[in-house]
């Protein structure tokens, strides 16, 4: 998929997804293709971005992600700032970070190393492909657990 770049979107939902973590919903730009595990660039204003992992699964009508927000990020606390409505600029998708035609999967992550698995699992959910996942998923606390009401759900 080749990428595409600096797509409007518009930030369509934030929720908190754990301790000092939220999750942004955004519109999906029309033909916006991606593959479960892959990332895009996010720019706030031209020349202001960073890389997030799709926490959202593709055949989902909008794109997620999360991340901590860092009193020491200028890049994150004026993404914090943001409310529904507001404008952000996206380019991607990015990476080769997912399963091809697998019949088992061990994932290990650490804090919001998770987000990239969360894209995975929900595609592997959604279109009830036939993988075993296990996953091993550790953080400083259980409030600091990303996304850990979705996973206690999972069996």
């Amino acid at each position: 998929m080749k990428p595409q770049e600096n797509l409007k979107s518009k930030i369509l939902k934030i929720k908190q997804v754990a301790d000092y973590t939220k999750s942004f919903i955004i519109q999906k730009p029309k033909n916006f293709n991606y593959i479960a595990g892959q990332h895009i660039f996010l720019e706030i204003s031209k020349d202001s971005g960073k890389p997030f992992s799709l926490v959202s699964s593709p055949g989902e009508d909008f794109l997620e992600f999360a991340t901590i927000i860092r009193d020491d990020s200028s890049f994150k606390n004026k993404l914090n700032k943001k409310k529904i409505g507001d404008e952000l600029i996206v380019s991607g998708p990015y990476g080769k970070f997912y399963l091809e035609d697998e019949e088992e999967a061990v994932f290990i992550a650490g804090g919001i190393g998770i987000t990239p698995f969360m894209g995975i699992i929900r595609d592997v959910i959604q279109n009830e492909k036939d993988i075993k996942i296990t996953l091993l998923y550790s953080n400083k606390s259980e409030g600091r657990a990303a996304f850990k009401e979705e996973l206690d759900l999972i069996n």
